[in-house]
């Protein structure tokens, strides 16, 4: 059986400034949100996330994690350069995949595995911790694709590679959208998602 590990109450403390002393306005970013582009860069999700444009965060533009306090942001490019993300089950699925140097006792990682420890919640049921996905395909806006269940990771690899249930899946599917075919962003994603594995793999 899996326990939770102490590794949170060895780091050091973040920087004032940092994400992972701030919190995430997540009702204003499940509300206003959901199901739409917030930019191109990690900045503009980001400053989606703190709810102030102006405000300045400290975080890392090269990593695909994002630990904030109150929540834990991935952000995945559909078929990276490095590993392949794709959606699964027609966008009801995702699979991720942490940095090669991350294992299961990593902080970040470790907060996002179910535990069975008694009487202790899943992380990813916890409303006051969730794992929250950010999508972009190439060259495009990152699109806030809501909040995720854990399926499930393969811890006999590295990189760990995980699976997760996209929970809003259906609040962003029944969203109405302006333009003529009433296409969404977030439509667009698994689209692509689809096409790509089709260039590589042909029919599946």
């Amino acid at each position: 059986k899996r326990h939770r590990t102490s590794s949170n109450n060895e780091r050091p403390k973040p920087a004032a400034d940092s994400c992972r002393n701030m919190n995430i306005v997540l009702k204003e970013l499940d509300e206003s949100h959901l199901g739409k582009p917030v930019g191109r860069l990690k900045r503009d999700l980001v400053s989606v996330c703190v709810g102030n444009p102006h405000k300045y965060v400290r975080f890392s533009k090269y990593s695909g994690i994002l630990e904030w306090k109150n929540a834990i942001v991935l952000t995945v490019n559909i078929y990276g350069d490095a590993y392949k993300n794709i959606f699964l089950e027609k966008g009801r699925q995702i699979t991720w995949f942490a940095q090669a140097r991350q294992t299961e006792d990593t902080p970040v990682i470790n907060r996002m595995i179910p535990t069975d420890e008694p009487n202790q919640k899943k992380i990813t049921d916890n409303l006051e911790q969730p794992v929250l996905l950010f999508c972009r395909g190439e060259g495009e806006e990152y699109v806030y694709c809501g909040r995720l269940r854990y399926l499930g990771h393969d811890a006999s690899r590295l990189p760990l590679r995980f699976v997760w249930k996209l929970k809003d899946y259906d609040r962003i599917i029944g969203m109405k959208h302006d333009d003529s075919e009433n296409k969404s962003p977030f439509s667009h994603l698994i689209n692509e998602s689809e096409r790509l594995v089709k260039e590589l793999y042909g029919e599946v």
